[in-house]
This record gives structure tokens, C-alpha cells and sequence, in this order.
């Protein structure tokens, strides 16, 4: 995770390539801490544009946590939202809404009635991107209104990557005015 946050992906994702594997054999209860892994090493994959990969991580990961949890559990939720983000990178479209109905399920379990998701799972923001990519620009853009309220209260990068996106869904709906604006608006 430190190479990581310095910005070293490759580093990260060597370590957890070096590290996640030899712990597979190691005995006694510790499913859920290697499915965490899995999700870090999915997670490196991705940022390496590594999709298949970071699918195949992604699913081992919740493989584990359904063994030990059973299929309906909150950490289950926080794996599949990557997944969904390979997913939709992938093209494979009609898995990626499977996956993230399946993703804000298992999310909702445990969730503290009133309180938003983790600010790494912006379901809206996953959805954005899933109607983005198949063209369906109007619930695209609804969806990423929603997610830009949610991450507001983030950090300035989040916030400037789901503004990125609304200015190229708004670019893709022929409204360069205000696509321009949403671009600005993210630089601040």
C-alpha cells in the first residue's frame, strides 16, 4: 500500500504479486485477510490497465470472503465495486450491472442507516461510467450529479476525476459549453 500512495503501482503490484500466492498455502483461518489482498492486488492490476488480471484477482478475492462469510456480506460489496470498474473496462457491460446490484446488496448490510458508502465505493460514480460507455448519456449524467455530491466531501483528486467524467458525458451529449465549464471546474 506504501508504493502505492507514493505513486509506485508497479512496486505495489509486485509486492502483492510476490506476497498474495505463497499465502494461499499458509494454514489456519485467514480467508478474509487474503481476500483483502486479492482486492489490493485487483486494484493494482486495474491501475496498470491490467483489466483481465484485475478481474481474475477481484473474483478470487470474493471466492474467499463468500467461503468465510457467506454470499451476502458488506466486505463482498467492497471487492465486487472493483470488479465492476474491470468489468466495465472490459466491455462486458451486462456483467458489470450484474455486479454492481449484487455489489450495493452486499454494501448495504453494513451500512449504518443514514451514512453514505466507503469513499472508495461511489456506486453512482461506477454507474456514470457503465451508462457512459453504453451511450446512455442522460442517466449517465444523472448518475454523476449524484456521485459528484457524494464526493465533494472527498478528496480534491476524487473530486476532479468524477468531474473529468461529467464534462466528457456532457462533451458526448453535444453540450460543449457546458462541458468546458465542468472541465474548468475540475482544475480549480
Amino acid at each position: 500500500k506504501l508504493s502505492s500512495m507514493r505513486g509506485d503501482a508497479e512496486g505495489s503490484l509486485r509486492w502483492y504479486q510476490n506476497v498474495v500466492p505463497p499465502r494461499e498455502g499458509l494454514p489456519g483461518d485467514h480467508a478474509a485477510d487474503l481476500a483483502m489482498d486479492y482486492n489490493n492486488l485487483g486494484t493494482g492490476y486495474y491501475n496498470l490497465s491490467r483489466f483481465n488480471e484485475s478481474d481474475a484477482a477481484f473474483r478470487r478475492g470474493i471466492e474467499l470472503l463468500q467461503a468465510t462469510f457467506g454470499a451476502d456480506h458488506p466486505r463482498i460489496g467492497f471487492v465486487r465495486f472493483g470488479q465492476v470498474m474491470a468489468l466495465i473496462q472490459l466491455g462486458r457491460f451486462d456483467e458489470a450491472r450484474t455486479a454492481v446490484v449484487e455489489a450495493q446488496s452486499s454494501l448495504a448490510k453494513g451500512a449504518t442507516p443514514g451514512t453514505p458508502n466507503p469513499a472508495a465505493v461511489n456506486i453512482d460514480r461506477a454507474l456514470a461510467l457503465l451508462e457512459y460507455f453504453t451511450s446512455d448519456y442522460a442517466n449517465a449524467l444523472q448518475h454523476i450529479n449524484a456521485a459528484i455530491e457524494v464526493t465533494r466531501s472527498s478528496s480534491p483528486v476524487s473530486l476532479a476525476g468524477t468531474l473529468l467524467l461529467r464534462g466528457r458525458i456532457e462533451l458526448a451529449q453535444g453540450d460543449a459549453l457546458r462541458a468546458a465549464e465542468t472541465f474548468r471546474e475540475s482544475e480549480r
